[in-house]
């Protein structure tokens, strides 16, 4: 079982990129991954409805599209090779951004050898000056401070290469979330490193005021000290759709409660983290530990979310052994292939956490999703027959129109409470 994602292989015009990426399709369809799809720059964009040249800004108008073609693709469940120059560190930030499961490969060659290789003729005309911009002449090829994979196309042969790459990519495509799940870290050192630098930026503030004042990027915390519950509740760019979250806390009847709200900018069911220093979800899943340990008068974790936010709400309650999470109208960013790896996750759970799913029979697509679940350990569905059909996805709005969010919620234990 595989997690469809997108290896994203880069570098400078001849540094090998199609010839590895053919390569790598053919190693991995003798591993019968056989329904993965190779985007080559060159045929892709030979095959885009108009015409574009190769100036910064077709290059940037090409590269949204080839974004676009594979994100579709892995939420259609595909795994995808994708070739490209994208010589901009923002041109592949902006395709991590969309695509979620993003492994970047750069390949290490000097123009020198590029341009002695030169199968196209490309390097004597940008070196004539016909074009204005040309990466490795005209242009400098930005790189990442942190690829996934350097491979050093000027002395590995394409053979070498994709023997060094294969591992890899299998380890990736086998890997749910990127690095989400805590026994696919690096390493304990790494994660020490991580919490501790965490740690040092204060996430609470440096008076831990119980009030929504205490930021930290995207997080929003209220601590309220004579509480024993932490309610995680998440939102997307957006925050929760039909709701803001003053009156979530009230209709709710949350007001009293220890309540972190966590906001993805990118509404990329937080695959890329939140900003701000913790830039991926294995790092927000270390700041929840240190949230955790932080606030010592805590025995209790929830998680809450709506939406998008729901399908965050499930994924860390699993990983965080939370005692219960609401998700309403559970709908993720990256589409099935993000609810089948889930389930799957949810499948091998001996927790005890309850997972409970709001959803309308309204709305198709939310049935469809929440019935997936049906089978995992812990979940209890609660479909909804009577919410209104031009709000059927937005169930925590149609329950706390009907005055019934209220009664959702465990009531209030205070710290040192037996539970």
């Amino acid at each position: 079982m595989y997690s469809p994602g997108t290896i994203w292989i880069t570098g400078l015009s001849a540094s090998g990129k199609s010839s590895l990426g053919r390569a790598l399709a053919s190693g991995l369809e003798a591993t019968a991954i056989s329904d993965l799809v190779l985007l080559d720059g060159d045929e892709f964009r030979s095959r885009l409805d108009r015409t574009y040249g190769h100036s910064l800004q077709d290059r940037i108008a090409v590269l949204h599209h080839l974004v676009e073609a594979a994100r579709t693709e892995n939420m259609n469940g595909r795994p995808v090779i994708v070739a490209t120059i994208s010589h901009k560190r923002d041109m592949r930030a902006h395709a991590r951004r969309r695509i979620g499961r993003f492994m970047e490969v750069f390949l290490d060659c000097p123009m020198e050898v590029c341009s002695a290789r030169d199968p196209k003729g490309l390097y004597r005309r940008a070196l004539a000056g016909e074009y204005s911009c040309f990466p490795g002449v005209t242009e400098e090829y930005e790189r990442s401070t942190d690829p996934h994979l350097v491979l050093d196309t000027a002395a590995l042969s394409v053979q070498s290469a994709v023997q060094r790459l294969l591992p890899e990519v299998l380890a990736f495509l086998g890997a749910p979330y990127r690095s989400a799940i805590p026994g696919y870290r690096s390493s304990t050192e790494s994660k020490q490193g991580r919490v501790a630098a965490l740690r040092v930026r204060r996430p609470f503030g440096d008076d831990d005021a119980p009030a929504w004042s205490a930021r930290y990027g995207n997080i929003s915390l209220r601590v309220r000290e004579p509480c024993a519950q932490l309610f995680y509740v998440y939102a997307g760019v957006a925050g929760l759709p039909g709701m803001n979250g003053l009156r979530f806390l009230h209709e709710a009847k949350l007001v009293d409660r220890n309540l972190a709200l966590i906001r993805d900018p990118y509404n990329e069911d937080f695959m890329d983290g939140i900003g701000d220093g913790i830039d991926d979800i294995e790092a927000l899943l270390d700041w929840h530990e240190v949230c955790q340990r932080r606030l010592e008068h805590v025995s209790e974790i929830y998680c809450v979310g709506n939406s998008m936010g729901a399908y965050a709400a499930v994924l860390f309650a699993h990983l965080l052994g939370a005692k219960a999470a609401w998700a309403f109208g559970l709908r993720p960013a990256g589409g099935w292939p993000m609810v089948t790896e889930l389930c799957r996750m949810l499948e091998a759970d001996a927790g005890t956490t309850a997972y409970h799913l709001y959803f309308s029979h309204h709305d198709p697509d939310d049935r469809r999703i929440a019935e997936a679940f049906a089978h995992c350990r812990g979940v209890v569905l609660h479909p909804l027959d009577d919410v209104s059909t031009n709000l059927s996805h937005l169930v925590m709005v149609s329950l706390a129109d009907g005055g019934m969010l209220r009664d959702i919620f465990p009531p209030f234990r205070g710290a040192g409470a037996a539970p």
